[in-house]
């Protein structure tokens, strides 16, 4: 009922027979579920998906980078407000497979920064 596969949590020492997906077990405030999603560990505070700096780099880009995980997918989404439902993906960024290192998303409209950034992560379909 957590949605992370049972192989994964007999690995990370969990019960599949618990609905412990919304956990932190290592106290990085991701829930067990989105360790999976994202491909880090449930059990190491020091593994959770981040975005560690951001940069400007030409007058007006912003540039940030985040470590991805190979089967997953990444997607840069906006807002113009960190309340609003109405997240958008980046138009040049959507379900860019992971890498195993190091990604970076630079926003491609120099001097448009006026958008809330964050990086959604997913599995892609069997």
């Amino acid at each position: 009922g957590d949605c992370a596969w049972d192989g994964w949590e007999l690995g990370q020492g969990f019960n599949p027979l618990v609905t412990d997906g919304g956990w932190d077990a290592d106290g990085d405030h991701m829930g067990n579920t989105d360790e999976f999603i994202s491909d880090t560990s449930p059990t190491n505070p020091l593994q959770y998906l981040c975005i560690p700096a951001a940069a400007m780099s030409e007058p007006g880009s912003l540039v940030f980078s985040w470590i991805g995980s190979t089967g997953r997918l990444y997607t840069v989404v906006r807002a113009t407000n960190l309340m609003d439902s109405g997240w958008a993906p980046a138009p040049d960024f959507v379900d860019r497979p992971g890498t195993g290192g190091l990604m970076s998303y630079t926003n491609l409209e120099p001097g448009v920064l006026d958008h809330f950034l964050r990086v959604q992560v997913h599995q892609p379909p069997p």
